[in-house]
């Protein structure tokens, strides 16, 4: 007997799971996002939240988290929102402006 919530129905397009993959085995992109896809993927698979956080060691809000976002947002709801809070106080400084007009 399942117990909570039901799941989200979670079906990706060939073209979709294609992208997905490559991001999944890319070594350029940030970890983060890589996990994220890595979710997504498992999730299509069928795996339920508990299994996708045992085989990722994530805590299984944080699948239900990003398995939500990505049927709200879809592929641009796995990458980093801006976070709230105060702009930077340090500016950094532009490098000086040399004048060698006095040859």
């Amino acid at each position: 007997m399942n117990l909570g919530r039901p799941l989200a129905p979670l079906q990706l397009e060939r073209e979709q799971r294609e992208q997905l993959e490559a991001m999944a085995s890319s070594r350029s992109l940030p970890h983060g996002l890589v996990t994220r896809v890595r979710i997504i993927l498992l999730s299509a698979d069928g795996l339920s939240n508990k299994d996708i956080a045992a085989r990722l060691r994530l805590n299984q809000v944080t699948v239900g988290l990003w398995r939500r976002r990505f049927v709200k947002q879809g592929l641009t709801g796995l990458h980093e929102e801006l976070r709230s809070g105060r702009p930077r106080s340090i500016s950094f400084p532009t490098p000086p402006q040399w004048n060698f007009t006095g040859w």
